[in-house]
């Protein structure tokens, strides 16, 4: 069976002989959705095999990206369903079966159970939502280790597909059935299902609109003590017009690529670069089924320099005493792939890459720590590194200050997660999981890491601690300790350290610019293709309304999309308004 044979949306000849292929995508969820409801139990278990056969033939990598996950057990229950659904893994094999909770076997030892309502799952696998952000909202119920959930995720994500699509063109006599009530569904949802969606869908936009402008005028409230400084960065802009527009021509939105599927994304939605790392300890986002191998870097960089575009390979943590070969590999892999930029902080690494590829731009991370112009020059004059990555410390005026002093290009991060802890010298993670961020590659490991809901409530625990409680109603964030809630010596649980929250400077755009920034940078490598795409889009929005003279207020959607996106649904703009350290 060839792929031909197996297209799912094509509303050409197939789809008249078979009414379901004709369906938009939301109706083909209805239809799933009433077919799981309606069908005999005994007969979900075979389509779900069906399912797993198709997606099996239909994606050879899905085997290997399911492999790390093997004798690991999660069970699935949507919300409007009695049914559940228990997936284990043999040998990179998915095995899918349908059975209600309460007929699970007493033994049965599940590593982590996920719990939403089928749209949510509908959306995830359609590649429409981020599993973190609904996990944040709580849409999506989280127990037990998350090192399998985690691994799921970015197994699943990382293929880069609509997981719904082409699995359906079924063999008789199920097509027969399936062609059958496929007619009969879609002269239901024209006639009695679409009108009711059509009105919902006009109400939700008349709210959606209002909370804009609601919104809108709080941020301008918010705003208002920083008029003067708007006002006088307006005005340089007006004085050097000239000095402006060469700056907006050169600016680049640098996007993170936790995955081949997520650099994809990230290019076609307008980043002007991905920074991406190895499958290993060498980059400071080691997480399970995240990164790329040798073959997956090779068809990235040559999917980005088909376009235009550049790839920055991260190789940002330190190398082990005594073990360098990793480290080395990386580089030379990087460099003979034809890799734009490394990204590196050990000063070892930056001497072997300065050495042996003189001409392959490095930038130095911000693990390296380097915050005054005396130190960012050592680097420059002992290594020749072309950009610094600022750790996320500076306002906007030290910024120009900076750029002034040292000559050479800066990136700053414009959006996603943060620490409120020096950049690579924390050592919070270290000491409870004895697994270091800055030599391991990973802040909270998610072998680390468990959740448990109870009664409404969802405990976080790192290690032996537990880290945080949310509400039933509150939004929850990553299981870091930074931003966990302790209870001091005779007082309250609170955020000792700093919030759960996301970095969002869209409103300075024009302030870092004028600063000297050369690269707005995007955090989020362990997130999914959806994030990327979301945030990429959104601040190339951004960049576009900005370059005509534009503000971010004009934009409310897009901010709207933004903070839908945000780590404990909160946002900050960091330093760039708090000045914290």
């Amino acid at each position: 069976m060839d792929a031909s044979t197996l297209s799912f949306r094509d509303a050409s000849s197939s789809a008249r002989s078979f009414p379901f292929l004709s369906m938009s995508a939301e109706r083909q969820d209805l239809f799933f959705s009433l077919a799981l409801t309606a069908l005999p139990r005994p007969m979900i278990t075979p389509l779900c095999r069906i399912i797993v056969a198709r997606l099996e033939h239909r994606i050879p990598g899905l085997k290997e990206r399911l492999r790390p996950l093997d004798g690991k057990t999660v069970f699935i229950q949507p919300k409007d369903l009695t049914v559940g659904f228990l997936l284990s893994i043999s040998n990179g094999h998915p095995h899918l079966t349908a059975i209600s909770p309460e007929s699970l076997p007493k033994k049965t030892e599940m590593d982590a159970r996920l719990e939403a309502s089928l749209e949510v799952f509908f959306h995830l696998l359609h590649g429409e939502s981020d599993g973190d952000a609904l996990f944040f909202s709580r849409d999506l119920k989280v127990d037990g280790d998350m090192s399998v959930v985690v691994a799921l995720r970015n197994a699943m994500d990382g293929l880069g597909e609509d997981l719904l699509k082409d699995v359906f063109t079924l063999p008789q006599p199920f097509r027969s059935l399936f062609n059958r009530a496929g007619g009969v569904a879609n002269r239901c949802l024209d006639r009695i299902i679409d009108p009711f969606l059509k009105k919902t869908a006009k109400l939700e936009n008349r709210l959606s609109k209002i909370q804009a402008e609601i919104d809108a005028l709080r941020q301008k409230e918010e705003d208002s003590p920083l008029k003067s400084v708007h006002n006088s960065i307006e005005k340089d802009q007006e004085n050097n017009a000239d000095l402006s527009r060469t700056a907006k021509n050169a600016i680049e939105l640098l996007a993170p690529a936790g995955t081949p599927a997520a650099l994809r994304s990230a290019i076609d939605a307008g980043a002007n670069a991905v920074y991406l790392g190895f499958r290993d300890e060498t980059n400071a986002r080691n997480y399970p089924g995240l990164n790329f191998t040798r073959e997956d870097l090779k068809e990235g960089i040559a999917y980005a320099h088909k376009r235009g575009r550049r790839v920055h390979v991260a190789i940002n943590t330190y190398a082990a005493a005594g073990h360098m070969d990793s480290w080395y590999k990386a580089i030379d892999t990087a460099a003979e792939l034809g890799a734009d930029a490394l990204i590196m902080a050990d000063m070892g690494l930056l001497s072997y890459a300065s050495q042996h590829y003189p001409d392959l731009s490095r930038h130095l991370s911000v693990q390296a720590g380097a915050s005054t112009p005396a130190a960012i020059q050592f680097y420059y004059e002992m290594f020749g590194i072309n950009r610094m990555v600022l750790p996320r410390m500076f306002t906007l005026d030290e910024i120009a200050a900076l750029k002034e002093k040292v000559p050479i290009e800066i990136e700053t991060f414009i959006f996603g997660s943060l620490s409120p802890m020096s950049e690579g010298r924390c050592a919070l993670s270290a000491y409870a999981t004895g697994r270091s961020p800055n030599l391991c590659g990973v802040c909270s490991p998610a072998e680390h890491v468990r959740y448990k809901n109870e009664d409404g409530v969802l405990i976080s625990q790192l290690g032996d601690f537990v880290i945080n409680r949310f509400g039933k109603d509150e939004a929850a964030g990553y299981p870091t300790l930074c931003k966990g809630r302790y209870i001091p010596k005779g007082g309250e649980a609170s955020y000792l350290f700093e919030k759960p929250e996301c970095l969002n400077a869209a409103e300075y755009i024009a302030s870092l610019r004028a600063a000297g920034v050369t690269s707005f940078k995007i955090e989020g490598r362990q997130r999914s293709r959806f994030y990327t795409t979301e945030v990429v889009s959104c601040f190339r929005a951004l960049l576009d309304a900005e370059a005509s003279g534009k503000s971010a207020d004009s934009l409310p959607d897009v901010l709207n999309r933004l903070r839908d996106l945000a780590e404990g649904g909160e946002e900050t703009r960091g330093a760039y308004r708090k000045g914290w350290r």
